[in-house]
């Protein structure tokens, strides 16, 4: 939503901020629970492409740049040079300001409504779930 409404210097804050809890968790048992191997090595590369997006939109870094090269640098220890994670992305080196062709607003990183609601269920799915309900009622007696 800060990527719609504008806000290139509070996206590129978020993906940071997601970057640093990925490369030094505040408790790492949590996050390895939560999500570990190719689905956090893709969590990462799709933050850091977040980040680049913003950082091209914004035509700037918003803090000192040694700042994200040191994180930068963190997942370089993490991931061996020939991992696959790096397939995904420059290196943050070669990233330049407002490059030709990248459209600021192109929908990278901008929310998008679900095209369906989980929550939302249409008319066959309540009538099946009142189905459900009612068969276990029956196998409880």
């Amino acid at each position: 939503m800060y990527t719609a409404a504008g806000s290139y210097d509070k996206a590129m804050a978020l993906h940071v901020e997601l970057l640093r809890e990925i490369l030094a968790p505040e408790n790492e048992n949590e996050l390895i629970e939560i999500i570990s191997g190719e689905a956090l090595k893709q969590l990462i590369l799709q933050q850091m492409n977040l980040l680049k997006r913003s950082y091209q939109r914004l035509g700037r870094w918003s803090e000192d740049p040694e700042e994200y090269k040191k994180l930068w640098c963190g997942f370089e220890e993490q991931f061996k040079p020939t991992d696959d994670l790096w397939k995904g992305i420059d290196h943050i080196r070669s990233w330049t300001p407002k490059p030709p062709g990248v459209k600021i607003n192109e929908g990278v990183g901008m929310w998008k409504a679900p095209t369906n609601w989980c929550f939302l269920l249409t008319d066959e799915e309540k009538k099946e779930r009142v189905r459900h309900a009612c068969h276990r009622e029956e196998d409880d007696n």
